[in-house]
């Protein structure tokens, strides 16, 4: 969803709202060519594109190669992050903010196996829980399907890493098949229908994938 413009967002949620979703998950890093990769005919447009750019990168469209400075952070991109959780709150929609989706592709983890768990990448985990953990309608996803490029022990830590930084600690969880053994953290409600606040049921919308977040 954060690859729209302004008002391709507030678009999304104000939809989202009226269908009465009141969860979704959103990628703080992802990059694709276009929604084939999920079997979907969604593809950039003018308002939207498919590569984020959490970093300053020297190629911030080429979507393999970015060309990442992970010691400077892209501060545009952050406060929009920071506008769209504004605009969800008011809306009554939680975020569950993936801090990768399809990390194994090419250009969406600067970091790769040899950097997981590192300064670096606990530079990255800091900052997004430092800009982002006072809304109160925020959770944390690790990753999504970490297991295709993370281990469990990676998981453990940075699960646990997420625990430390004020002011606030929202839920945290995983996106991953399988057995799910973190002690500290919380799988989010992802096998079964949340509630709205009314209590009526209502469903969950990925806003991860692009396929919810076209124009």
């Amino acid at each position: 969803m954060m690859g729209g413009d302004e008002e391709t967002i507030r678009r999304v949620l104000d939809r989202l709202h009226a269908l009465r979703i009141n969860r979704i998950r959103v990628a703080l890093a992802w990059r694709v060519k276009n929604g084939r990769v999920w079997f979907e005919n969604v593809f950039p447009t003018d308002k939207f594109k498919f590569v984020l750019n959490p970093w300053e990168a020297e190629r911030p469209d080429d979507v393999e190669n970015p060309r990442y400075d992970v010691t400077r952070f892209n501060v545009p991109y952050w406060q929009k992050w920071d506008r769209m959780m504004k605009y969800a709150k008011e809306k009554g929609i939680v975020v569950s903010a993936i801090f990768y989706v399809d990390g194994r592709r090419p250009g969406t983890d600067p970091f790769g196996k040899a950097g997981m768990g590192g300064p670096d990448e606990q530079r990255y985990y800091r900052y997004a829980a430092a800009r982002l953990s006072a809304f109160p309608n925020l959770m944390w996803d690790v990753a999504n399907e970490y297991r295709h490029f993370r281990n469990d022990a990676r998981a453990e830590k940075m699960g646990t890493f997420l625990k430390k930084p004020p002011p606030a600690r929202p839920r945290r969880g995983d996106a991953s098949p399988g057995a799910f053994p973190w002690r500290g953290a919380t799988r989010p409600p992802g096998s079964g229908p949340t509630r709205a606040p009314d209590g009526a049921p209502t469903r969950e919308e990925d806003g991860s994938t692009g396929a919810a977040t076209a124009p």
